[in-house]
């Protein structure tokens, strides 16, 4: 049986037909455009998600050039510099207060508490400035102008330790001294580490006849700071009321040796109850500091 073979048709391709090629252009253009609208958009939109962040201002050289000033204590410079720079920005308030520190360092109160009150108006929430402003109510003897700012401070921060201390150095000016007391103590309680407002406690609890309590508040207050001689000027002079006679002179002793030109104006009655307790104890040694003591106190506070 013989097979025939039958010839192999290869398909022909069919001519292009240009308006079929031209459809075909047309729509890979269209894609192409698509595609990259749909680019541009992206970036578009990521652009404005950048813009949306927080930047830096630009350093103020000015600015800073004037907290140098202030820093230098040059500061009728740092004044001028401060009052150009709120020409230029009068709406803010941290330079209001850079100005109102340079004033008040200038011993311009007045202007001072002017500035301070111009940056509360911008700024009501800046606590530190208004604590400052009553400060320098506070000099001023505007005593009750000064605990209203500091009432409305710990209104707004109540951790605000620093208000809570001038509002008790008020209340002990005017011999409040229970209510200085319960400001100290909340101060003390916001920072433990608040050695002046430990003192503070120690002084109005003397005041207030609870010598165990203003012992502790003093032992807090050199725990917190051993370097400042007028807690232990104080630590000293409570032991003394409570008739520990040899621990006040322990007190007495180390605070004149750290710090006897700064405490002699103010603890002058130190050196006698040195020199008491030291006849109590018979002790020629005390007895050579206690004199020597007393002969420079007399040479600074009389001179």
């Amino acid at each position: 049986m013989h097979c025939r073979h039958l010839p192999i048709r290869r398909p022909t391709q069919a001519p292009l037909r240009r308006d079929v090629l031209r459809r075909g252009l047309e729509g890979s253009l269209v894609h192409l455009c698509v595609r990259g609208l749909g680019v541009v958009i992206l970036m578009s939109l990521a652009m404005m998600g950048c813009t949306d962040q927080p930047v830096a201002p630009p350093v103020n050289s000015q600015i800073a050039r004037g907290e140098q000033l202030l820093d230098a204590s040059r500061y009728p410079e740092a004044i001028a510099v401060f009052q150009s720079e709120l020409k230029k920005t009068p709406t803010s308030a941290p330079l209001y207060a850079l100005l109102a520190r340079a004033f008040n360092a200038n011993e311009q109160l007045q202007d001072a508490v002017g500035a301070y009150e111009r940056c509360l108006e911008l700024d009501p929430d800046d606590g530190d400035s208004r604590v400052q402003l009553a400060i320098l109510l506070t000099r001023l003897d505007q005593l009750p102008k000064a605990e209203q700012h500091l009432r409305e401070a710990v209104q707004r921060q109540p951790r605000l330790a620093a208000a809570h201390r001038i509002l008790g150095r008020i209340h002990y000016r005017e011999a409040r001294y229970d209510q200085a007391a319960e400001a100290y103590q909340v101060a003390v309680d916001v920072d433990p580490q608040f050695a002046i407002a430990w003192s503070d406690l120690g002084q109005a609890e003397t005041r207030r006849g609870n010598l165990e309590a203003a012992e502790g508040a003093y032992r807090q207050a050199i725990g917190a700071d051993t370097t400042d001689a007028a807690y232990r000027d104080g630590l000293g002079f409570v032991l003394f009321k409570r008739r520990e006679y040899t621990a006040a002179a322990e007190q007495l002793e180390h605070a004149l040796r750290m710090d006897p030109c700064t405490l002699v104006p103010t603890s002058i009655w130190a050196i006698p109850i040195c020199g008491w307790v030291d006849a109590k104890r018979d002790n020629a040694c005390w007895s050579d500091f206690a004199n020597s003591t007393i002969r420079s106190a007399g040479s600074m506070v009389w001179k």
